[in-house]
């Protein structure tokens, strides 16, 4: 007399509910890392827009040449807000490029910028973009430099 082995066909109750736990832990660190990322997506969001400001801001100033980089010159040319210094050869350029929307103000939260020209050579000067904004309760900043030579 021949017995018939039976093939197993499906899952086990054991194997069912052991896939399914592993489903939803997956899921479950997933979903717990996004607020993560999404901070951290916002943190180099605000990161990129000072860097594109400042990086705008310096090489529209190094355009303006050696000689034209004055309060009165920079103020005419609309890159700084006023041709008095908010102190020693630094000049606030918050509101500047307002025809084109792209103000530190609007573009960052509570965003403020100021240029700092200074005279570090006979014919040298170095210009320093300075970008700060709160982010959270939290005062973060970026700073860019050059140097512009009289040649």
């Amino acid at each position: 007399m021949y017995v018939k082995a039976r093939k197993n066909k499906g899952f086990s109750l054991v194997e069912a509910m052991l896939s399914v736990f592993m489903v939803a832990s997956a899921g479950a660190i997933l979903a717990s890392a996004m607020p993560v990322a999404t901070v951290s997506r916002t943190k180099a969001n605000y990161v990129n827009k000072a860097a594109n400001f400042a990086g705008k801001e310096i090489e529209l100033m190094k355009a303006q040449t050696y000689p034209n980089l004055s309060g009165d010159k920079l103020y005419a040319a609309d890159l700084i807000d006023s041709s008095i210094p908010v102190s020693t050869d630094t000049y606030s350029c918050n509101n500047t490029d307002s025809g084109v929307g792209n103000r530190v103000t609007d573009i960052l939260p509570h965003g403020s910028a100021t240029a700092k020209i200074e005279q570090i050579d006979f014919e040298m000067k170095r210009i320093t973009i300075s970008v700060a904004w709160t982010e959270k309760g939290r005062a973060r900043s970026y700073v860019v430099a050059s140097l512009v030579a009289n040649l």
